[in-house]
């Protein structure tokens, strides 16, 4: 029984699977795969950015008013303000967690077959929390998350540069150089 036999055996297959990825498409793969797992993560920062926005304009007293439907904020209690900024705040750290951790894990996939399959967990672990809402939360915090959402509340005036606002320029220019970042990791 030669168990260095065994090994060097094991160490061959991986390196014609490394080899065939290098050399393939699969760089080039890995790369676009992880440009769409960032334009995921970004789109839920966005949306996390949003909600901030919109929720610190909600008026703050000493308790929560719902408005005679019951389907939206008149006011807000400074508790449960305080409770959903940290719940907030919380959501943006898991978020950029998983993009770093989520471009760690696709960049170390050497396999394209496994890089599509990491690609649509990583999707499935962000889309998690969206899930559980729509299946488990009461139909009048449905309702009253719709209608926060649509609800035409006066924004904060947006700071732009030719008509594109700096919260998508600075978006886009963090996924170009996490994209460039990556992919210099890639080569070297």
């Amino acid at each position: 029984n030669d168990s260095g036999l065994e090994l060097s055996g094991s160490q061959a297959v991986s390196h014609e699977w490394l080899s065939s990825y290098l050399n393939g498409n699969g760089s080039l793969m890995c790369v676009l795969t992880v440009i769409m797992w960032l334009f995921t993560v970004l789109k839920e920062i966005s949306s996390i950015l949003s909600f901030w926005r919109a929720f610190c304009l909600l008026p703050r007293h000493k308790r929560t008013v719902l408005s005679v439907e019951g389907n939206s904020f008149d006011s807000i209690s400074n508790i449960r303000y305080l409770v959903v900024m940290i719940t907030t705040f919380c959501r943006f750290v898991v978020v950029a967690s998983l993009g770093y951790a989520g471009t760690a894990w696709l960049t170390n996939t050497v396999s394209v077959t496994d890089l599509i399959l990491n690609a649509v967990a990583l999707e499935f672990i962000l889309c998690v929390d969206e899930l559980i809402f729509e299946a488990l939360a009461p139909h009048r915090l449905k309702a009253v998350v719709v209608n926060f959402g649509s609800n035409p509340m006066p924004l904060p005036p947006v700071h732009d540069w030719k008509g594109v606002d700096y919260e998508s320029i600075s978006l886009f220019i963090t996924l170009i150089i996490i994209t460039v970042s990556v992919w210099q990791l890639m080569v070297i």
